[in-house]
């Protein structure tokens, strides 16, 4: 159901058939009340479902925005790990340093690779990751059976384990969308108070169309909002990667 609601199409579709809702409010009011010259008292509780569908839009905006703050969040603290692992790196002999300095690049690289499109999901990145770490270890120069080997060990294990931490959580974490269930209610609340808004500025002799107009805005706008805060990976807002690229520019 997420294919449908991140696609152009569906872009497209939404304001046009809650356009369409408002239209065909307007035509229930003309049709069987006004031509009919039948009055229609506001029962009082119109307003009260609005006010509804606009706590079910600020909780659901609210819960992408979180979400939003938490991946930036944990962009940082995978630049922290990279900090940290840099600066054990080097202590390092030469070649094990030139190793480190390495790894890190290449784990920066497949998070910008991901977060620039040039991956087709969070799957292939966690594919490349785990290739990645499999093949840092053996790439240093020291003899296992080493007491100098042990302590680089000791030093860059626990700094290893805090940046694939914070790597596989960010990772993970463009998976975590607001769920479908909800997509489908705001869509179907929004078009049905859509024909409620186009109903209720119908069936007077002269049309009011600024509160329709206004409503198609709003709820147009926030709808965009939300599946773009709520997509990092096809939204227009994203995850703040400028740490992960200073540092890349630094090894």
């Amino acid at each position: 159901m997420f294919d449908f609601f991140d696609s152009d199409l569906f872009t497209i579709l939404y304001p046009l058939l809650l356009t369409g809702m408002i239209i065909t409010g307007f035509i229930i009011a003309s049709k069987y009340y006004y031509k009919r010259q039948v009055a229609w008292k506001p029962s009082g509780i119109e307003n009260g479902i609005l006010g509804l569908f606009g706590l079910l839009l600020s909780f659901t905006l609210l819960l992408s925005g979180n979400a939003q703050k938490e991946r930036t969040i944990m962009v940082h603290h995978m630049g922290d790990g990279i900090v940290q692992m840099k600066t054990a790196a080097d202590v390092l002999a030469p070649e094990d340093r030139v190793a480190v300095y390495a790894y890190l690049r290449r784990h920066i690289d497949l998070h910008l690779a991901l977060y620039e499109k040039e991956m087709t999901s969070s799957v292939q990145l966690i594919n490349q990751l785990n290739d990645l770490n499999e093949n840092f270890w053996p790439t240093l120069h020291y003899k296992n059976d080493s007491a100098e080997f042990n302590q680089d060990i000791h030093t860059l294990l626990p700094i290893y384990n805090q940046l694939n931490s914070a790597s596989f959580k960010l990772t993970y974490s463009y998976n975590e969308r607001i769920p479908p269930l909800i997509y489908l209610l705001i869509t179907l609340s929004s078009w049905l108070l859509a024909i409620l808004v186009g109903f209720m500025n119908g069936f007077y002799e002269k049309r009011h169309y600024l509160v329709p107009l206004i409503y198609l805005v709003i709820v147009g706008l926030m709808m965009q909002a939300i599946r773009d805060i709520d997509n990092p990976y096809k939204g227009s807002v994203k995850p703040k990667y400028e740490n992960l690229k200073n540092l890349r520019t630094l090894l």
